[in-house]
């Protein structure tokens, strides 16, 4: 999972809110009744962010939810053919972790999101990702 976020605080309190675009990706091998056949999607999730940050001092926990929609690519190959979609749905779910501050401007990160993601061709489904990353403050 690839992310970028614009966050607003607007009185520099523990609350903030923000846009989200992210990348993420998935693949999965399978063999049914004696039919291989490789499954890969990609999906481009765009979302609302509200996140309170918890703590004094440079370590601080983080708490988010997730509420926007995605537009996932889907490929299935093997046995039987190949079969490709592109579909949009909704994306939701609740995210947590922790952020340490390594000067007024730069900071580190590392959090854990559950999210929901629905959509019309293919089957709905929830999806674990852990992330680390490095921000900036303007």
């Amino acid at each position: 999972r690839l992310t970028g976020t614009y966050e607003f605080n607007p009185s520099g309190g523990m609350f903030s809110h923000g846009v989200t675009f992210g990348y993420l990706t998935s693949e999965a091998d399978a063999n049914s009744a004696g039919k291989d056949a490789h499954y890969k999607l990609n999906s481009w999730p765009v979302y609302y962010e509200p996140k309170v940050t918890l703590g004094k001092g440079k370590l601080k926990a983080v708490a988010k939810g997730a509420l926007g929609t995605h537009i996932t690519g889907y490929k299935r190959t093997g046995t039987i053919g190949e079969l490709t979609s592109t579909d949009m749905g909704f994306y939701g779910g609740l995210g947590a972790g922790f952020r340490i501050d390594m000067s007024e401007k730069i900071f580190l990160n590392a959090e854990y999101e559950w999210v929901y993601m629905s959509n019309t061709s293919y089957r709905d489904g929830f999806v674990n990702s852990i992330m680390g990353g490095l921000g900036f403050r303007f």
